[in-house]
């Protein structure tokens, strides 16, 4: 909460206070409910029900693992939603992810890339090159490439 406990308190009184009197800062405004659990245990009055140093720092360290995941998860939502938000953008103006997948085949075509259902050799996967039709136009992939300047 970044407040400062027992705030406008002498410390003298303030130490009276927890020793004498019980008084205990309020937690209840720290957002982590761990971290209230925590506090809570470690203001006991009986030292016996304290907290040791390493179950302190054992449940700082989960604390931190359950902020970090909790800031994946968010960046994982964040990108699931832009994702979803291109695609309703797409579709809204016609494009289905099949064109995107051609239309990003065609500019690997154009750029001499193998596209996602071709090899470098320019045949369609599961292709056999046997079956190929003398004089058929395959000018996809490298040889395919190197064909336009051959003719």
């Amino acid at each position: 909460t970044n407040e400062q406990p027992f705030r406008g308190t002498q410390p003298y009184e303030a130490a009276r206070n927890v020793v004498l009197l019980g008084v205990r800062p309020d937690y209840r405004r720290v957002p982590n409910v761990t971290l209230q659990k925590l506090i809570r245990a470690c203001w006991q009055a009986n030292e016996s029900r304290r907290p040791s140093w390493s179950l302190i720092i054992g449940v700082l360290q989960e604390v931190l693992d359950d902020i970090e995941m909790e800031k994946r998860l968010e960046a994982t939502k964040i990108a699931e939603n832009r994702k979803e938000v291109r695609r309703i953008s797409d579709t809204t103006r016609g494009r289905t992810d099949n064109e995107r997948e051609r239309s990003k085949a065609e500019k690997d075509r154009d750029s001499g890339k193998p596209s996602g259902d071709s090899d470098e050799r320019g045949m369609q996967r599961n292709e056999d090159p046997q079956n190929r039709q003398p004089g058929a136009d395959h000018d996809t992939g490298i040889r395919g490439f190197f064909r336009k300047f051959k003719r």
